[in-house]
């Protein structure tokens, strides 16, 4: 009797664990999608070789399952240009822009500070190719405008794999969007299809010592920004090391480049964790 009732017990334990790790707060996950040309694609692997437009629809449909399993109460979205084809996962939502598909990483920051339009609930812009592995309300529960994610990187410190935007009254963080997009306007065509992004936010905060292995915060201009270590909110093995394994307190895994091939199998692995 004492055995089954100790059972028991560690049973409930562990539901109520998983109960707490499950949060009730509505945000939106936001996730970009264009289909890309070969001319594009070719020139966009002259900057990252592991640029890919295969399998999209099928890492979004990992991706905001993940979501899901963390975020019921989320709303999910596909931000994309008025031709691409893609397909609705878990009741998300496509929003449809006018963005010039030559450039793609330029049309994506075009359709981020677009969608911030007077949304003032908290904001999860990320990649298809990202899991998210535990909810992060903690993060939420603190002041902040912006959080980026940083590793010990030269060339590109922050990667823009996703961005956590927490207050956006007033249009506050739209603003910076904005004046992102509009500084990016100005770049190189070939900046513009691949990598801008990241060489003007590295620009923007080339001062900061991103050498640390820990999160801080910063003001920035009139923005509170905090800046997040990628081994907890932007996890990725290194290149040539299988991603089936991470450290036990990483909340978002990053399956860049040649680590897609683990994302299904690792999503497996969580979903049959509990």
């Amino acid at each position: 009797m004492g055995s089954i009732l100790w059972t028991w017990i560690k049973s409930l334990n562990s539901r109520l664990q998983d109960l707490e790790m499950i949060s009730s707060q509505e945000i939106n996950f936001v996730a970009f999608h264009i289909d890309i040309d070969d001319k594009v694609l070719k020139e966009a692997q002259s900057v990252a070789k592991a640029v890919s437009n295969e399998e999209t629809e099928n890492l979004l449909e990992l991706m905001f399952s993940s979501v899901k399993k963390y975020y019921p109460k989320a709303s999910l979205y596909i931000l994309t240009d008025k031709t691409s084809k893609v397909s609705e996962y878990g009741k998300s939502t496509i929003i449809r822009y006018d963005l010039d598909k030559r450039y793609p990483i330029l049309s994506r920051n075009k359709a981020w500070y677009q969608f911030l339009d007077r949304k003032e609930n908290a904001t999860i812009f990320l990649d298809s190719d990202i899991l998210i592995n535990d909810c992060f309300d903690d993060l939420l529960r603190t002041e902040f405008d912006i959080a980026f994610t940083f590793r010990n990187w030269k060339k590109w410190p922050i990667n823009l794999g996703i961005i956590y935007v927490k207050n956006n009254k007033n249009n506050k963080t739209y603003n910076f969007f904005k004046d992102w997009y509009n500084q990016f306007l100005h770049l190189k065509d070939e900046q513009k299809i691949w990598g801008g992004d990241q060489d003007l936010i590295h620009e923007k905060f080339k001062d900061f010592d991103f050498s640390v292995d820990h999160h801080f915060d910063s003001k920035f201009d009139d923005y509170q920004i905090k800046f997040l270590n990628c081994s907890e909110y932007n996890y990725s093995s290194e290149m040539n090391e299988p991603m089936l394994e991470y450290p036990s307190n990483t909340k978002v895994l990053h399956f860049k480049g040649a680590r897609k091939k683990y994302m299904k199998k690792c999503w497996e692995q969580m979903k049959n964790r509990d």
